[in-house]
């Protein structure tokens, strides 16, 4: 009798995509959305003027050193997996979180305001490197379990959590604006604890990625591995072995473990550099901005009330277009997005630039829906496109090494945004308002021009078929059409019909 083909668990891959995004878009936006809390304000602020300000270099660091930890704990990952396997990085980024959340919390208690600050900072930092951890191990495990033909949607869902973390934040301190007690922001920190209970769940659940198995010559673990994701065959396993043979090969002094080293030579270092541009892409659009957008819009003269409803507003709509996106990005490609959504968002800045020069009730709200249409136009491409190309560009060998450089890359580019833009916008600084607008244009128009030069499009290409494409040192713009050797040949064996294409 005949019988079924496997069908893949979808529901192991929507569990590995879920935490780790959610847990760093939700402390993403946690500093910005809770410096709306006038609570908060009087803890950690000082009053100038009657009016409650953080400290833009308090401010600065808040937003900048959690980056610094999440570098840290991308790079550890980095290392981390291709030793211990990916699950063990969910229970070390769960341990993480969970003590970040706990030096959060108390963050209030010390009386001295600076010791308020610095317990604050740790916790950033501290929280920031699970993320880091998570987010490397997420890229990761994604792209070495979901087929080819799922890849774009799964990886989109991967951007998906980001906003949902979003969401769920603002959610919650909105919930806590007219608190006047310091519970108003010890319960968002508290929340966070669910991100590094779920973390150590998932490392009991899921099973160990079947490539990082290959490599360590356990087959008879990748195969049990394939099965509990629905995807056994031999021949599957046969294709993974063949694509990392293939990475192998011409190997001489480094045919022991992966290293960073080998990152940055030969043609494995022009993969690195676009992953590394495609990673620190989303600063120089401006989603530094958004992180703080609801302190920004204070600043820009908004009320509290309506500067957090704004944020949820523009959230839920991102969350809506990234949806979108799922069919968007595998019908018109990865690069093609990326570039649409870039010319757009510059067009939301340039009219942020020009409301910012009016004083009107009129122009603050304009400024407000500018930062809603940049959320909007930006989820459509550039936040849904990016984790998925940028995790296809790597070679399988050096996937886990290269996603950790990568996030490295975005903490530090956020981390240098994250410190100066609060300097921009404060009103006991340079008080641009919404004239900052105009700066995030200028960066936006200079992403638009290194991208269209540097980022080569992968819709549709398998990981053995990008292998041999950069080797022979293609174009960018004539990836999406350079003919190439089919994967069968290269693995020397012919599918099975019904069977998904992995590697």
């Amino acid at each position: 009798m005949p019988t079924s083909a496997p069908r893949f668990d979808t529901g192991n891959v929507a569990q590995s995509a879920g935490n780790g995004p959610l847990m760093f878009g939700y402390d993403m936006v946690i500093v910005g959305a809770i410096s709306a809390l006038l609570r908060f304000r009087m803890d950690f602020g000082d009053n100038i003027a009657g009016s409650y300000v953080l400290p833009a270099l308090w401010l600065g660091l808040w937003n900048g050193l959690v980056q610094a930890g999440a570098a840290g704990g991308s790079i550890f990952a980095g290392w981390f997996q291709d030793r211990f396997g990916r699950r063990a990085n969910f229970l070390l980024g769960g341990i993480l979180g969970l003590i970040g959340t706990a030096a959060s919390y108390t963050s209030g208690m010390p009386i001295d305001q600076d010791h308020r600050r610095g317990l604050f900072l740790f916790a950033k930092i501290v929280v920031g490197m699970g993320c880091g951890v998570l987010m490397s191990t997420c890229q990761t495990y994604i792209s070495e379990i979901a087929p080819r033909n799922l890849r774009g949607v799964i990886l989109g869902f991967y951007a998906f959590n980001v906003s949902l973390g979003h969401l769920l934040a603002m959610a919650v301190v909105f919930g806590q604006i007219s608190n006047m007690n310091t519970s108003a922001y010890q319960i968002p920190f508290a929340t966070q604890w669910a991100f590094g209970g779920v973390s150590i769940l998932a490392f009991i659940c899921l099973p160990e990625s079947p490539v990082w198995l290959v490599s360590q010559d356990r087959f008879e673990d990748a195969q049990k591995s394939l099965q509990r994701l629905g995807t056994s065959g031999e021949n599957m396993l046969q294709k993974i072995q063949a694509t990392v043979a293939h990475e192998d090969e011409g190997l001489l002094e480094t045919q022991g473990p992966p290293t960073y080293w080998e990152c940055f030579q030969g043609v494995n270092f022009r993969r690195t550099y676009i992953i590394v541009i495609l990673n620190i892409l989303q600063q120089f659009v401006g989603i530094a901005l958004v992180s703080n957008g609801a302190y920004f819009l204070l600043m820009a003269g908004m009320s509290a009330k309506y500067s957090l409803m704004v944020n949820l507003v523009g959230i839920a709509s991102n969350m809506v277009v990234n949806m979108a996106s799922w069919y968007t990005i595998p019908r018109f490609g990865r690069r093609t997005m990326i570039l649409f959504s870039i010319a757009l968002d510059c067009c939301a800045w340039v009219g942020m630039g020009v409301a910012g020069c009016f004083k009107t009730s009129a122009a603050n709200w304009f400024v407000g829906v500018a930062l809603l249409l940049f959320g909007f136009f930006n989820s459509f491409g550039v936040a849904s496109a990016v984790p998925v190309i940028s995790s296809e560009i790597s070679c399988v060998r050096l996937r886990s090494k290269s996603a950790g450089i990568g996030l490295a890359a975005q903490c530090i580019a956020f981390w240098a945004f994250g410190f100066f833009t609060p300097y921009m916008y404060n009103t006991d600084e340079a008080n641009w308002g919404g004239k900052i607008g105009f700066f995030f244009a200028g960066t936006s128009a200079l992403s638009y021009f290194v991208i269209w030069l540097l980022v080569p499009e992968t819709k549709g290409r398998t990981y053995a078929e990008l292998d041999l494409l950069f080797e022979a040192k293609t174009k960018t713009r004539k990836f999406s059409k350079a003919p190439v050797p089919e994967v069968e040949d290269l693995a020397g064996t012919q599918m099975e019909g019904g069977m998904e294409k992995f590697m």
